[in-house]
């Protein structure tokens, strides 16, 4: 098994390439998919802890990302691989740059999941 790292490039969808932000977090992952799910899990799991005051109605429940969602949140996602080298220490981690991928691949690795096929945890069908 492969481990890939993964970072993500993010900005409005109305916004030149120059204003995306690069969320340089090194996600290990093991393919493209994967990784924005992990990603987009982290951020949700982010916001529901940090606002307790919100409903507890959509709690504790995480499905994978939609077409929709992945095209507002992500614009595009870069793969490393880690290389280790003796010749900068023991600690000292580089990786190299393999892969990037634009929103429209990473657009097409998802598909739109209807809201009745998703079933709330504690209510009765």
């Amino acid at each position: 098994m492969l481990l890939f790292y993964y970072s993500f490039f993010r900005g409005d969808l109305s916004r030149n390439r120059t204003d995306w932000i690069l969320d340089d977090i090194k996600l290990p992952a093991l393919d493209p998919k994967s990784a924005v799910i992990l990603d987009f899990y982290l951020h949700t799991y982010q916001s529901e802890r940090n606002s307790p005051w919100s409903s507890r109605t959509g709690k504790g429940l995480y499905i994978a990302p939609g077409k929709m969602t992945v095209m507002q949140l992500y614009r595009g996602l870069i793969e490393y691989e880690k290389i280790y080298r003796k010749s900068y220490g023991r600690t000292l981690v580089q990786y190299k740059k393999i892969n990037q991928y634009s929103q429209w691949y990473l657009q097409e690795l998802f598909h739109d999941v209807p809201w009745n096929s998703i079933k709330m945890p504690g209510r009765l069908y």
